[in-house]
């Protein structure tokens, strides 16, 4: 399993003329892809364990139908 911190983001809004907080956490590779220029929220850092490849994945709610 991979360790990934997940944070909400902080990002500006030209439609609205705002600066906005990601409604979801992003890692930061995928912040920098999705919102160009956002800056993490420390506040909402998250600690995930994801597998690092699909044969790793076992969703524990199926854990009974094993």
């Amino acid at each position: 399993m991979k360790r990934v911190e997940v944070f909400r983001w902080k990002f500006y809004d030209a439609m609205i003329r705002e600066t906005r907080l990601t409604s979801l956490h992003h890692p930061q590779e995928e912040a920098e892809r999705r919102f160009p220029g956002s800056v993490p929220d420390l506040t909402t850092r998250e600690v995930r364990y994801v597998p690092e490849h699909p044969d790793e994945f076992r969703p524990s709610a199926l854990d009974d139908y094993y």
